[in-house]
């Protein structure tokens, strides 16, 4: 029985170079060891080599365009994915801490797409979700008859097929926002969410994307660096909020939280099998 075969696509542009080597290193020793993978790497920068990476030149374009437009990076690629079992998208900041087996691959019986919970939202009402509220976006999510999560964008995969595929409607959702004058209150991961509630995909727990020096009640098997405890400020967003501003912050969330419960309405979730 031949080997799978698994591409990773990996986005490093500008100064988050500095995060490849650890991801390289600890992906090539913990994930899906007894798989053939190749690493296909998104980058301006010139020292990245080896035999199972390709290197495609990709200038710095900032935040959020980087990020909003990862779909546009992967389908560049769309030839050469389909000669691969199974195709992962990982943030740059991630290392492996454990053994990560075939676990994380999307069984029969369930649209063959991976996704992973948010950590900062997994125990939570849908009300504080970061849904895209605004109608008019194709991000926008109403409330539906089932149970709601909220999933991270750090890591997206699955069939090939269904990466592919993934990957077109986020894209084409993402220049019909744009052509609006709209981009998704989380970019990326607002279009990701929407997508993942028309299906039924398989879940990861927060363990797979478990951010550095926090404590939740998982198995910490991916761990999402402290872009600021490596990167110094270049990674800070933002200064520091008083407490009235971040109270007032939550207060808001809140409201939007139930507005979007009451008046984006009930509707039965499409969840397809394939």
């Amino acid at each position: 029985m031949q080997p799978r075969r698994i591409a990773i696509l990996y986005i490093c542009t500008g100064k988050y170079r500095i995060f490849w080597d650890s991801f390289y290193n600890s992906s090539r020793e913990h994930l899906l060891t007894d798989s053939i993978k190749h690493f296909f790497v998104f980058t301006d920068a010139t020292d990245i080599e080896g035999k199972d990476v390709t290197v495609i030149f990709r200038n710095h374009r900032g935040f959020p365009e980087d990020s909003l437009l990862r779909f546009e990076m992967f389908l560049m690629l769309e030839k050469e994915l389909h000669e691969f079992d199974f195709v992962f998208f990982f943030n740059s900041n991630m290392v492996f801490r454990q053994e990560i087996g075939d676990e994380i691959l999307p069984p029969a019986g369930l649209t063959q797409l991976v996704g992973v919970l948010h950590p900062g939202y997994y125990n939570v009402s849908p009300i504080w979700f970061p849904y895209e509220r605004n109608k008019g976006s194709e991000a926008h999510i109403p409330r539906m008859r089932m149970k709601m999560h909220y999933m991270a964008g750090a890591i997206i995969g699955g069939s090939a097929e269904e990466f592919i595929n993934l990957s077109r409607t986020c894209l084409q959702n993402i220049r019909k926002d744009l052509e609006k004058g709209i981009v998704a209150v989380f970019h990326d991961e607002s279009h990701i969410n929407r997508f993942f509630s028309r299906y039924h995909i398989h879940i990861l727990d927060p363990g797979y994307a478990y951010p550095e020096g926090w404590s939740l009640p998982f198995t910490e098997k991916i761990m999402v660096a402290d872009k600021v405890r490596i990167g110094g400020a270049f990674f800070l967003k933002q200064p520091s909020r008083t407490l009235f501003k971040r109270s007032f912050e939550y207060m808001k969330r809140f409201i939007k939280g139930v507005l979007w419960y009451i008046t984006s309405g009930e509707q039965r979730n499409t969840i397809v099998r394939r």
